[in-house]
């Protein structure tokens, strides 16, 4: 009744998700999980697992928004498309010598190698009742059961906020104090970038369904500074990127230096930011635009966190933090914080 099935690409899912696959809507299991779909989730969930039946994933989870967050690549016209997948989606990750073998069944991603699945094959309800079969699917032998579970998994990429090398380092040099405190304010602002965007989002949903059932790679859009200096995204719907002057000056300055750039060292960039921030400014005063500059380039001040914070929450207001780090400014501590986007995709259309 339970076979291993092997996948044509990997999916970093908590295999204490279980899917119905089925090949078609119009099947009798069908039928009876949609009429049942609450009762069958609590017998899931009572035993730890989670239950997911694809088309009412897609119509309740998969809205527009969401998937354009995201997957800020992909059109309305295609967030549609998947807002109406059917039971038979996740074959198309089945390698093809092993989809004969897909009948209607509860599969989960093995929890050893994400490259496999294990199939339990439904029987037909004139021979067994649903119930009953959830119930032997859910309670098998100990044994088999202890060894089938598997731990959690989380597939999005961690951003190297600190460094275990300084974790328990505390600089005492004022120069650090910048360095020693960039998460905390990135920390303080994404938390309330979290609270506005928590409508994307629905309690006990894996966020690694989403990130892994879709799409086979999501990509990163190439970034063009206009003539007039707006932050364009081509690649994800021309999506415009809105900031500050300032803000938008400390990213343009270290969009400029790909190599990074130590917080302690920022006075040396002075001049080069105070260029870009007259660029940027329609202020009149020149003495104030010095002074904000030379707030943001003394490493014992918050200014350079605050603004990168800003940065940050711009990006991440419009789409997922596996893909808005490359455009933001990282780094762990004691080390150059940078902007990782590859810099092939950095269009520049203004001299700065």
């Amino acid at each position: 009744m339970q076979t291993t099935i092997h996948l044509n690409r990997g999916m970093d899912v908590d295999s204490s998700v279980v899917f119905y696959v089925g090949v078609s809507i119009y099947s009798e299991y069908d039928a009876y999980i949609k009429a049942h779909l609450d009762e069958i989730k609590q017998m899931f969930e009572k035993e730890g697992y989670k239950f997911i039946y694809m088309p009412e994933f897609a119509n309740s989870v998969l809205t527009t928004e969401r998937l354009m967050y995201y997957y800020p690549f992909i059109s309305r016209f295609e967030a549609t498309i998947l807002n109406t997948a059917g039971c038979d989606y996740l074959l198309r990750f089945v390698a093809e010598e092993d989809r004969v073998k897909v009948k209607p069944a509860f599969m989960r991603i093995d929890k050893d190698d994400d490259t496999k699945a294990r199939l339990w094959c439904l029987e037909p309800l004139k021979n067994k009742t649903f119930e009953e079969q959830v119930d032997n699917y859910l309670h098998p032998s100990q044994s088999a059961k202890s060894d089938s579970r598997g731990r959690l998994y989380c597939s999005t990429p961690l951003i190297c906020i600190d460094d275990l090398e300084y974790n328990d380092i505390k600089d005492t040099d004022p120069k650090s104090y910048a360095d020693e405190h960039f998460d905390d304010e990135s920390n303080r602002l994404i938390t309330e970038i979290r609270e506005r965007i928590s409508r994307l989002h629905q309690n006990g949903v894996n966020d690694a369904i989403l990130r892994n059932i879709l799409f086979t790679e999501r990509k990163l859009s190439r970034l063009v500074v206009t003539k007039d200096y707006r932050i364009l995204l081509p690649d994800y719907n021309d999506l415009e990127i809105y900031l500050k002057p300032l803000p938008k000056a400390v990213f343009f300055l270290f969009l400029r230096h790909p190599e990074g750039i130590p917080f302690k060292y920022l006075s040396d960039y002075h001049d080069e930011l105070l260029y870009i921030y007259g660029l940027l400014s329609n202020r009149i005063m020149f003495d104030t635009m010095v002074k904000s500059v030379q707030t943001v380039c003394d490493p014992t001040s918050n200014s350079i966190n605050e603004n990168c914070a800003r940065i940050k929450e711009a990006f991440l207001q419009h789409f997922d933090e596996y893909l808005a780090q490359y455009y933001y400014v990282t780094g762990c501590r004691g080390c150059n914080k940078k902007i990782t986007l590859p810099r092939e995709l950095v269009n520049w259309e203004c001299r700065i």
